[in-house]
């Protein structure tokens, strides 16, 4: 009976009479099947009917649906007759997880900062809140003004070299700051005789110069759009007390020795009796200030200092305005500093 064979190569058919394959392809050379072959009888087949192909030629599906869709999971087909699935590979695992966790490692850490930011907020809130109504000030932060003190015939504390000032009471050469209504600029530091003058300004009466001493040189603003304000009197410049030790608002030391109580201690000018005749030449102590005005003067300590090395702190007491209420002056304390290097010498 005629069968009909199929090249597996070219798919070319043709006609054969015997059941047995001999021989080549000849249209490809492709060497024809034996008897084992899958030689489909070609009386099974008729046009318009539904074609089936054995078992054998079926593609083997398992594990794929119709449904399917491809995907990156899935291998590349090689070959017509099986799909192999391929398992997702770590790496895409590990770009799905890492493709989410910054996201929300981003967002902790963005609470994480407002948590702190507020809780600095709110903690700078507090701070100023308890400065504005509840702090209470430095001891030295306002003084009684001594001639109010003597007026009403009350004492004073005088604060000792070892007492520390209050914040920001401590200025270097050329440094400005303001205390009440007083704007204060130490200017320099120089070292020099004082020169003397007559209180009736006859030139003729003269008073021999002193021995060297440090001046401190500084300026004074008032900077109150009302008030008139005296900065500086005799009693401010030049009190002193002698007793077991000397008690001066006044007072120089070198800063090593601040917090010794055995420490080197100078003291203002105090060849000068208050009642005296003699007046220190370019000295204002008793300068009235008005509102918006300024003026330059300076501080003369004790003759004899000589040893003075490394840095060194010149306290002065100043009276920095009037109290709105009472009238009376309030005065202040504050530390020059400057280094013995800093000192000039006057020609």
């Amino acid at each position: 009976m005629a069968r009909e064979v199929r090249c597996e190569r070219c798919q070319e058919a043709f006609l054969i009479e015997t059941d047995d394959i001999v021989g080549n392809c000849p249209k490809c050379g492709e060497e024809l099947a034996g008897g084992n072959s899958a030689a489909v009888p070609l009386g099974l087949f008729s046009v318009g009917e539904p074609q089936e192909f054995p078992p054998s030629e079926a593609v083997e599906t398992a594990g794929v649906t119709s449904d399917a869709v491809w995907s990156p999971a899935v291998t590349e087909i090689r070959s017509l007759d099986r799909v192999t699935p391929r398992p997702a590979s770590k790496a895409t695992v590990t770009r799905k997880e890492t493709g989410a966790n910054p996201t929300e490692s981003q967002q902790s850490r963005l609470a994480f900062w407002l948590v702190v930011v507020a809780s600095y907020a709110s903690l700078l809130t507090i701070y100023v809140i308890y400065q504005i109504f509840f702090r209470k000030p430095h001891q030295l932060e306002s003084l009684p003004d001594l001639l109010s003190v003597q007026q009403s015939g009350g004492t004073v504390a005088v604060p000792l070299p070892e007492n520390d000032l209050p914040a920001g009471h401590e200025l270097r050469l050329g440094q400005s700051r303001r205390y009440g209504d007083i704007v204060v600029t130490p200017l320099r530091v120089s070292r020099g005789p004082i020169n003397f003058s007559h209180y009736t300004g006859n030139e003729v009466l003269v008073r021999s110069p002193s021995d060297p001493v440090l001046k401190l040189w500084f300026r004074f603003e008032n900077v109150s759009p009302h008030q008139s304000i005296r900065p500086l009197d005799p009693t401010l410049m030049y009190f002193r007390l002698e007793a077991d030790s000397v008690l001066a608002f006044n007072v120089i030391f070198p800063a090593s020795d601040q917090k010794l109580k055995e420490g080197r201690r100078y003291y203002h000018f105090d060849r000068l009796p208050a009642e005296s005749e003699w007046r220190i030449a370019g000295h204002e102590t008793g300068r009235l200030l008005a509102p918006r005005e300024d003026f330059e003067t300076f501080a003369p300590s004790q003759e004899g200092i000589e040893d003075l090395s490394g840095e060194v702190v010149w306290r002065i007491h100043f009276r920095k305005g009037h109290g709105p209420k009472t009238g009376n002056g309030v005065t202040t304390l504050i530390d020059v500093r400057f280094h013995s290097d800093e000192i000039q010498e006057e020609v």
